[in-house]
């Protein structure tokens, strides 16, 4: 049975080059960089949760839409 929240290859992949340019970055003392780097990767990861909370409440509020539901009564 397949897990759906097993990142796919692809991601597995991206995930692994980052973690090596990172250590490269730390291993060579690059510590501007290595900054600008953990900086970009935090507003990437401020931007996907926004994006996955937006995704929670449509799917919410079109779940008790379907069902007849008041979400917020609940």
């Amino acid at each position: 049975m397949h897990n759906n929240l097993e990142p796919r290859v692809e991601h597995q992949l991206t995930q692994h080059a980052h973690d090596r340019y990172l250590k490269q970055l730390h291993q060579s003392k690059s510590y501007d960089e290595l900054l600008q780097a953990a900086l970009l990767l935090n507003q990437l990861y401020s931007m996907e949760r926004t994006k996955v909370d937006w995704a929670i409440r449509e799917a919410s509020n079109n779940l008790a839409e379907v069902c007849g539901y008041d979400r917020d009564s609940c």
